[in-house]
């Protein structure tokens, strides 16, 4: 999950300090940087210890952590993503085909940031293990449920064998 996703998370879900500290991040996200860490800690009514315990909390070793790794994706998504939303691609009053343009424009993005993030030594992992497999089963739920349809069908071409168990 990305860091913003998870602070996105935590400002709707905690009331507390943690949803407080989420809130200043996701704000302050492109000047960050020029924060300190006692700067933030007073514009969120918290203290210092109280930062690092959500860093360690969200898996990092400690705040500067945090912040180097949110600024890290916040500089990488601002690079690598045009202005069109992937969530809402389009606007009322767009034709046909610019809404296929933008809904087009956003699968090449989506599919070279899948390209740029894939990490070939657990792909290659993961296709040994299924080759390797007697049994390939898949438990899913919908809406997954119709992708794993789609991986079964897929291995079945290859001469593989999928079970799928849906938990409707």
């Amino acid at each position: 999950m990305l860091i913003a996703q998870k602070l996105e998370e935590m400002n709707m879900n905690c009331k507390d300090a943690r949803g407080s500290v989420s809130a200043f991040l996701l704000a302050h996200k492109a000047d960050l940087g020029r924060y300190t860490m006692q700067q933030v800690a007073d514009a969120t009514y918290t203290s210092r210890p109280t930062l690092v315990r959500i860093a360690k909390r969200m898996g990092y070793s400690g705040w500067n952590e945090l912040v180097q790794k949110y600024t890290e994706e916040c500089r990488y998504y601002a690079d690598h993503f045009s202005h069109i939303s992937p969530n809402v691609p389009f606007e009322k009053g767009d034709s046909p085909s610019m809404i296929a343009d933008k809904v087009g424009h956003v699968m090449v993005e989506s599919a070279l940031d899948t390209l740029e993030q894939l990490d070939a030594a657990a792909l290659e992992r993961a296709a040994r293990l299924l080759a390797g497999a007697r049994r390939i089963a898949m438990l899913c739920i919908s809406p997954n449920s119709l992708l794993a349809e789609l991986f079964q069908r897929k291995m079945l071409q290859i001469g593989v064998n999928v079970q799928l168990v849906n938990q409707a």
